[in-house]
């Protein structure tokens, strides 16, 4: 059972590495693209007003996306983190989902607080 465990413990830094790429590709996206809005006005011969129109499109496709994967990927949260999956599964002992659990209830509730005390400092004026 320890060797499974194993095994799936050395796809992690690569799942880690190809969740960062993903996670990257709108911002860089945006940068690539920005930049480029005068030539593209000198290239398909319009305004600048319908050449930001593009970029629009882009943030609603954007945006659209984030609406269609977050309950997609809330529910898969749900799943994933479910005492299934981690004991029978991943072959957790029962007794170390406990501390599974309460660890991931203590990072949430940190997440909480940093965003709260950000929200006060940036809005505090």
């Amino acid at each position: 059972m320890a060797r499974r465990t194993n095994e799936h413990l050395r796809r992690v830094p690569g799942l880690l590495l190809i969740l960062g790429a993903l996670t990257a590709f709108a911002p860089m996206s945006i940068d690539r693209y920005l930049p480029s809005l005068p030539t593209l006005r000198l290239v398909l011969a319009t305004d600048a007003a319908s050449v930001q129109l593009t970029l629009v499109a882009f943030c609603i496709g954007l945006a659209g996306g984030q609406l269609v994967y977050g309950p997609a990927a809330g529910m898969f949260a749900y799943i994933a983190g479910s005492p299934f999956v981690f004991i029978e599964l991943h072959h957790v002992p029962a007794s170390a989902y406990g501390w599974l659990f309460g660890a991931n209830a203590l990072g949430l509730i940190a997440t909480w607080q940093l965003n709260r005390y950000a929200l006060y400092r940036l809005t505090a004026t």
